[in-house]
């Protein structure tokens, strides 16, 4: 099943989209409805498979490995690709809801000052995964000048001089205080996000037992 206008709409105005119990959802048909799937790494297979770890057992540089199973802060996917992926579809398909919410927050909806996105556009950071290593602002705009893109994620980015660490604050302190939206992933649904405009999280996972549970994911360009 694919997305209808109506979903597209929304998906458009309001960057992400939610719809659960439908087992005829089949994300890799969704992607490229929307655009072209990557894998998320090279070598790796198209879709993803995400559970929640411990510190111990996630992979070094992630989120994972630095908060585990404890509440997962704000971040946008694929921040070591040049560009990252538009889209990043999530798609669960237990019988049982998912261990923990998702949480939303849309970049747009942050009251941020004019000179406050004029240092995220311009301070410069570093990315770096273990594989690639290139330099990036938080936003950034494509040659036409129309189109802006987000890139955030704590786990790879780091201030490259003393005063980019003023952009680094400036998003703590109000990704901090901003009111995101809860996802409580319900049997086979779907989650799809505009990457370069909706950053998520994850709530603490209180429960051991739903470390299986796993959430299929997808970038799209």
């Amino acid at each position: 099943m694919l997305l209808t206008k109506e979903d597209l709409t929304i998906l458009s105005q309001n960057g992400w989209l939610y719809k659960q119990n439908n087992t005829a959802f089949n994300i890799l048909d969704i992607g490229q409805q929307l655009g072209q799937p990557i894998p998320a790494k090279k070598g790796r297979n198209l879709i993803d498979i995400i559970t929640p770890k411990t510190r111990e057992n996630a992979k070094p540089g992630s989120l994972s490995s630095i908060y585990g199973l404890d509440e997962i802060p704000f971040h946008t996917d694929g921040v070591y690709h040049k560009i990252p992926p538009h889209y990043v579809i999530f798609s669960f398909s237990h019988d049982l809801p998912y261990s923990s919410a998702i949480k939303i927050l849309d970049f747009e909806s942050i009251k941020f000052t004019e000179d406050e996105i004029k240092t995220l556009f311009y301070e410069v950071w570093i990315v770096e995964d273990g594989y690639n290593k290139f330099y990036a602002s938080v936003l950034s705009k494509f040659a036409d000048k129309n189109t802006i893109f987000l890139r955030y994620n704590e786990a790879c980015m780091k201030p490259c001089q003393s005063m980019a660490k003023d952009s680094a604050m400036l998003l703590k302190d109000n990704l901090n205080t901003s009111t995101p939206k809860n996802i409580n992933f319900q049997p086979f649904s779907i989650l799809i996000l505009n990457n370069w405009r909706i950053l998520h999280g994850r709530d603490k996972v209180e429960n051991s037992q739903y470390v299986n549970f796993a959430l299929q994911r997808l970038f799209i360009v």
